[in-house]
């Protein structure tokens, strides 16, 4: 089974949309190959973890996908980049294929009580988003 994460910002009219350079700077360290907006990331001691993210083109974007992300103690900085970008947009973070009703989560407490209409459901069925903390946390609550 493939596990996907996807974090977005929903923004039709661009509003919540935020630099790409946020995700560029957070998960430079990792980054091993680019082509165009397909990303491989692997542990800095060159350990291959096949960690697949889709960023959108352009300077600002409304958000990117993740494809096999891993735990968070086979790989801890990768979730601390990713919970550094959801603390510093109003993105909003859920993971595929783990359960019918998965969890959706945020870092920005500003966005918190404004889930988007997309994630309502999605929300609801958990008993709401949550609002993490820390990376350890947002890998826990993903897969809680």
């Amino acid at each position: 089974m493939s596990l996907d994460m996807f974090v977005s910002a929903f923004s039709e009219d661009g509003e919540n949309d935020f630099p790409r350079s946020i995700v560029e700077q957070a998960f430079a360290p990792f980054v091993e190959d680019v082509k165009d907006t397909y990303w491989r990331l692997n542990l800095r001691s060159g350990e291959q973890t096949f960690i697949d993210m889709d960023v959108e083109a352009g300077e600002m974007i409304d958000g990117f996908s993740i494809n096999r992300p891993p735990s968070y103690e086979g790989f801890p900085e990768f979730w601390e980049a990713l919970y550094n970008v959801l603390r510093q947009t109003r993105a909003f973070c859920v993971l595929a294929g783990v359960r019918e009703d998965p969890n959706c989560c945020a870092a920005n407490p500003d966005v918190i009580n404004e889930v988007p209409e997309p994630l309502q459901d999605v929300a609801a069925a958990r008993g709401g988003a949550r609002l993490v903390s820390s990376a350890a946390e947002l890998e826990a609550a993903l897969f809680d």
